[in-house]
Order: structure tokens, then sequence, then C-alpha cells
């Protein structure tokens, strides 16, 4: 007898189970590659285990983009409706805003809640923050602070921080999005809500750090988005402590806060070494250098989003070390390529294995529990 996932996620959501009882019952009732036989403790050593496959719930099939395209295709029907009855404009567009948002808010009442369809709960949880955060900056925009421009950049920003007649405003807006994202999280329970409240939170605390110490913030901006990073980081491996063998909704809310932050960590770090403008062989070395490192804390905590955000600069210290070879634009971009493609093969078909014998190393020591298994 097998069990899917969704089955067991259906369980935790009415309190039939707990999470680490549907993940030992999943562990349990999972059958074997030949049938319902246990699978044998001596299997290939490189074959990759549930946990390694690092599985993240986007789509159960094509079922779910079917149902995806047509979600998207109502929503652009409805916007195209809405705006012609309503003019578009002022606050008759904030209602458009706002009747997007209340529709999807029903449609993931069908599809988000009772059918529990992974690509269509992500789609309509993308929809809905963004508009329902929009509808109510516009509202509060309008009635509290008409004064203040919501076409946000970042020069116009630090500018309405330095006043506190702007900066509530804005901190209300947000923390508006804030609210209507955990409900939205409360009520249909989809995995990338969880990240899309961090980013919220995020926002807020810069908003803070920016109106309170108005030039801290862009003069240590790689320090501070560092942090936030390591924050987001020591959230996601919470919830991979708390689903070691990555059976549960846990494991797909660690993806998505492990994709929040590693971009935030990579790219601070990058900026503390100067690498942001490397020229030189040097710089090209110490860029590498880093990304090995960061490659080495992915391959233990099993988590491929850090090394991900990283190819870009991986690929910018291979031009510069390759850019003194006299080749053409075209052959020097097709080795580079190749390169980069050649690392991504390698690591991706022998994971697996260099993972054992990186986590080997700690082998005695209390991080080793706290792990994916290796097998």
């Amino acid at each position: 007898m097998s069990i899917s996932r969704k089955a067991l996620d259906g369980a935790i959501a009415k309190g039939i189970l707990s999470e680490q009882q549907a993940a030992q019952l999943f562990d349990h009732l999972r059958p074997s590659p030949t049938g319902d036989l246990p699978e044998p403790e001596n299997g290939n050593e490189d074959s990759i285990s549930a946990a390694d496959a690092e599985e993240v719930r986007f789509a159960r099939g094509f079922h779910d983009v079917f149902v995806t395209i047509g979600i998207m295709i109502f929503m652009y029907g409805l916007l195209i409706g809405l705006r012609s009855i309503s003019g578009g404009s002022g606050f008759t567009s904030t209602i458009t805003l706002l009747g997007m948002a209340a529709a999807v808010w029903l449609l993931a009442e069908v599809f988000a809640r009772r059918l529990r369809l992974a690509l269509p709960s992500i789609v309509l949880n993308l929809y809905f923050v963004p508009l329902a955060f929009l509808g109510i900056s516009g509202i509060i925009d309008q009635s509290i602070a008409a004064s203040f421009t919501y076409a946000p950049t970042l020069k116009s920003i630090g500018t309405h921080l330095r006043d506190v007649s702007s900066v509530l405003p804005l901190l209300l807006i947000e923390f508006s999005g804030l609210a209507v994202a955990v409900a939205f999280q409360l009520r249909f329970k989809v995995p990338i809500g969880i990240a899309i409240i961090a980013l919220i939170v995020i926002a807020m605390f810069v908003t803070l750090l920016t109106y309170f110490f108005p030039n801290f913030f862009l003069s240590n901006f790689a320090w501070v988005t560092l942090a936030i990073g390591l924050a987001c980081f020591a959230c996601a491996m919470r919830f991979d402590v708390r689903d070691p063998t990555r059976k549960t909704v846990n494991s797909d809310k660690a993806f998505w806060l492990h994709l929040l932050s590693a971009p935030l960590i990579v790219h601070s770090t990058q900026g503390l070494l100067g690498a942001v403008f490397i020229v030189n062989a040097e710089g090209a070395t110490k860029v590498m250098a880093t990304v090995g490192l960061i490659a080495i804390v992915a391959i233990i905590v099993d988590r491929r989003a850090l090394l991900v955000s990283s190819l870009i600069y991986l690929a910018y210290a291979i031009t510069v070390l390759l850019q003194d070879a006299n080749l053409s634009t075209d052959g020097l971009l097709a080795l580079v390529l190749v390169s980069l493609g050649s690392v991504v093969l390698m690591l991706g078909s022998g994971w697996s294995v260099l993972r054992k014998r990186v986590v080997a190393l700690f082998a005695g020591t209390p991080l080793v529990r706290w792990l994916p298994p290796t097998h």
C-alpha cells in the first residue's frame, strides 16, 4: 500500500495526524521500486534518496498546469472587464485591484483549500498578495497620506522615509500587506506563503531601519542584507530540522525560504569581498573560493538553491580568467557556458556520493542528527 504526500497534508490540515506521525506513516507505507517489499539497505550507493532528491511539489501532473492556464486566462479577462467598467484610474483602479483579489480568494477556496492543487495554489497566492496589497495601499494613500505618491523607487522611498508623515502610511501599507498574506496563509496553508510573509517582514524592517538610521542602511547595505539572508536561512533550517526526511509540507516551506535567503547571502557576501567589480585574476579567484565555500554549505544542508544563486558569479569569474585567451566573443561565451554547465552536471550526477563523503567528515558531531539522511 502507498500513500501520497497530498493525502498526508490533508490529514495534517484536519488535525488527524501530526507532522511527525505523517512522516513516519509515509516511511512505513512507501513502496519500494519493485513493489511492496522493503527497499534493501545495501542498495545502489549512487541512487538518490527521497531527501537528496529535494522534491518540491510544483505540480501533481498536467492537470495542475491545465487549471493554472485557466486561472491566468480568467484573471486577465477579469482585469480587462473591471478596468473597462471602473475606468482604470484613481480610486476606481483600487476597486479593480480589490475586486480581483476577492476573485482570487474565491478561486483559492476551490483549488487551494478543497482540491489542494499545488501549482494553482502557488499561482493564486502570488496573485492575491500583490493585488490585495496594492488595493489596500491605494485606499491608505488617498485617505491617510494624500501627499505620499505610491510609485516607489529606491530614491523616492529614501526621501519619504525621512518624513514621519510619509513613513507611517508606508508602514501601514506594509502591515496591511502582511495581514492579508498571513490571512491567506492561515486559510489555505500554501508553502510559498511563508516566503511571501518573510519578504514583507523584510520590507518593514528595512523601512524602520531607514527611518531611524537614515545613513546606516545605505552605508552598510551588504552587511544588512547578509544578516537578513542569514535570518531567512535560519528560518528555513528550522523547517528542515523538523522534517529531515523531507516527507511533509515543512520541506516545501523550507525550500521557498532557502530560495529567498540564497540571493541575499550570496550577493551580499560577494559585495563584502568586493567581487561585484572584479576585473582581475585575483578577484576571480576570490569569487571562486567563496562559491566553493557556499557549495560545501549547500551540499551539507542538501539545498541546491544556495549553489544556483552562486552560478552567475562563477560564470563571471570564469569569464575574467579566460578573457586573456584571445578568443572571439562567441568562443569565450561558449567556453564559459560549457565550463559552467559541466560543473553543474558533475555536481548533479555525483551529488549523493559527494554529500555522503562531506557529511561523513562530521560523523559523531551533534550537527549530523539535524541534517537530512545521506541514504
